[in-house]
């Protein structure tokens, strides 16, 4: 089963949630297969993956590195404000994650 996420991306960061979602003109369309993110030319991508919903929100912003989560990620909640920020490795969520109530206080 392949899913399929849109992105905007830069650099060699990138990371997804497993959503079809809408972006901007500079968009990408990524396949998620067998754990793995793939480009439109069917390399495994890399790079900086934007999430957002169709009322052009920005839901998070993922790293992928050679096809998988690794690097900084960022959520967001319904006003614009960061809800959660963390860290994966190899796929995985690693370290501390941090987590901020609608004043931007950690919480967690």
């Amino acid at each position: 089963m392949t899913q399929v996420m849109k992105t905007k991306y830069s650099g060699l960061m990138v990371a997804a949630m497993v959503l079809l979602t809408a972006f901007s003109a500079q968009s990408q369309e990524v396949a998620v297969r067998d754990g793995k993110y793939y480009g439109q030319d069917g390399m495994v991508f890399t790079g900086d993956l934007r999430s957002t919903g169709t009322d052009g929100r920005l839901h998070s912003i993922h790293t992928v590195g050679a096809g998988v989560l690794a690097g900084p990620v960022t959520y967001y909640d319904e006003s614009g404000q960061v809800e959660e920020t963390g860290y994966y490795a190899d796929g995985r969520k690693h370290g501390v994650w941090k987590q901020f109530n609608d004043s931007g206080r950690q919480t967690g």
